[in-house]
């Protein structure tokens, strides 16, 4: 049996922690009328796991939009607020584990109304850390009198993981037309067409930083804008020619400012932060375990060991189209000032030969009517269906979507057409476990005596196998083959005989 990795998860643990900031307004600013959208963000700049201690900074920023009583002109305010929180959590002393790795996620809840001058802001982060191992199956080298059934199996190992960040300082001048900016409300930054590319012993990642800014105008106006910019990152990273990337882009946006223009216009945006490249080099491979074995001659001890294991196959990625439709409460709906749309999964489950995904559309809708401005927040639902062209083994999958463009189109009065493309990153699993034999301890002073005919007719029976058949009569597998002339043993006729000597 070769030697080979196989990587299993060893602890998982989630850790869950409310979110509950009051922001003040500033003296500069009016007072609240009605809070219209809450939007938190935040991504882990570092993390260690040491001496029994998982330690996590989560750095996370929120914007609130509200109405504001007793406003001319632009009647939108934000307020805007970043904060560092130091997650720690106690893991098991007896872990044994080569690679970990940390997702987060924010579940949004709705804002509190404390009081005209002050807004709550409302959430959870869940923080996920996994452990991984590497377990070694060592190679077993058997005498050549011994025969042993061996059974292959796919499964995988993680050759490398790396984290790196990338800061970003970026400058976007306003597009033609648009008008300087007085104050600005709201801004997102996603990362489109990305894309990663091994070669040779480094791995370039590709796409471009979207930014989409939405801003009071010195004209009164509430104005939107979006800017794109590509990059091009190399990272060191050994992949091996037959080796999978599993791999998360995350930017995260930390400062943004107006400039002015040669004119003295606000009319440049500048922007700071970081882009975190989470990367694993997966090697596929096919695991011969050994899982019985004889001897013809003299009886045999087997040592057997049970291995929990897990198969993994990784598709390519798949970029599909979404179409929505978003229905508007009935009002007199007279422009839209901004829609925000971002997609989340909640669930991934095998169906057959499939994988079928669940997610929402987390929508926000900015709107003008007679009475003022509203908004709305909606989340729709939406299915992603992938056709898996070849049988698997796996029973459960895993996927992430990455969102490559947006637009949306105004029906009537009551609804929007949203249009979504999103790439989803699909994963493949089955945990296992399995017993192999890891020693076989021949005992020659105990040989096999046979009490049989010099030639037996051995009628085959439903679920028979020639090892089978073998080990019970202390012959050979390659013996029954050249004495009944079977090239392939894997097609057994039921009621048929074979010939034993």
């Amino acid at each position: 049996m070769m030697e080979a990795n196989v990587t299993k998860t060893v602890w998982t643990k989630n850790i869950n922690q409310p979110i509950e900031w009051d922001l003040n307004v500033s003296d500069s600013k009016r007072d609240i009328l009605k809070i219209l959208t809450q939007k938190i963000t935040g991504y882990v700049s570092e993390y260690s796991v040491r001496d029994n201690l998982f330690t996590a900074k989560v750095h996370l920023c929120v914007n609130l939009l509200y109405l504001p009583e007793g406003a001319e002109g632009v009647q939108i305010c934000s307020l805007s607020h970043s904060d560092t929180i130091l997650v720690k959590e106690e893991i098991p002393a007896s872990l044994i584990w080569d690679f970990s790795d940390v997702s987060l996620s924010i579940a949004q809840n709705n804002p509190a109304f404390l009081n005209s001058r002050k807004a709550g802001v409302r959430g959870r982060m869940h923080l996920t850390l996994t452990l991984f191992e590497n377990v070694s199956i060592p190679k077993l080298t058997t005498d050549a009198d011994i025969e042993y059934l061996e059974e292959t199996v796919p499964s995988y190992a993680i050759l490398q993981s790396e984290q790196e960040e990338f800061p970003m300082n970026l400058n976007f001048p306003l597009p033609p037309g648009k008008p300087p900016v007085a104050e600005i409300l709201d801004a997102s930054l996603q990362v489109r067409n990305q894309d990663l590319k091994p070669i040779s012993n480094k791995v370039v990642a590709k796409g471009d930083y979207t930014l989409k800014l939405l801003y009071a105008s010195t004209l009164s106006t509430l104005e939107t804008a979006e800017f794109s910019s590509p990059f091009t990152e190399i990272v060191d990273i050994s992949t091996g020619d037959d080796c999978l990337l599993r791999y998360d882009i995350l930017p995260f946006l930390q400062d943004i400012k107006v400039t002015e223009n040669e004119e003295n216009e606000a009319k440049s945006i500048h922007i700071t932060g970081v882009m975190q490249l989470k990367m694993q080099a997966v090697e596929s491979q096919e695991i011969p375990f050994i899982t019985d074995a004889y001897c013809p001659h003299c009886v045999v001890k087997l040592l057997k060991k049970t291995t929990p294991f897990e198969m993994l196959d990784v598709l390519s990625p798949e970029t599909v189209s979404l179409k929505e439709i978003m229905a508007l409460p009935d009002v007199q709906l007279e422009s839209i000032a901004d829609v925000s749309c971002t997609p989340k999964l909640t669930g991934t489950k095998m169906e057959e030969n499939r994988v079928v995904m669940s997610g929402e559309l987390d929508t926000t809708v900015l709107y003008q009517t007679p009475s003022g401005m509203n908004s709305l927040s909606r989340q729709i639902p939406f299915e992603l269906v992938h056709e898996l062209t070849n049988p698997t083994h796996c029973t459960c999958a895993t996927a992430k979507i990455f969102p490559n463009h947006f637009s949306y189109n105004i029906l009537n009065q009551s609804s929007l057409e949203l249009r979504m493309g999103v790439t989803a990153q699909i994963e493949l699993h089955h945990n296992l476990e399995k017993e192999y034999v890891e020693g076989i301890l021949p005992d020659r002073n105990q040989p096999i005596h046979q009490d049989r005919a010099p030639i037996v007719a051995y009628i085959i029976k439903p679920g028979d196998t020639l090892f089978a058949i073998a080990k019970k009569y202390a012959t050979t597998v390659e013996r029954l083959k050249a004495v009944n002339n079977i090239e392939n043993d894997r097609n057994l006729k039921v009621g048929s005989y074979l010939i034993i000597e």
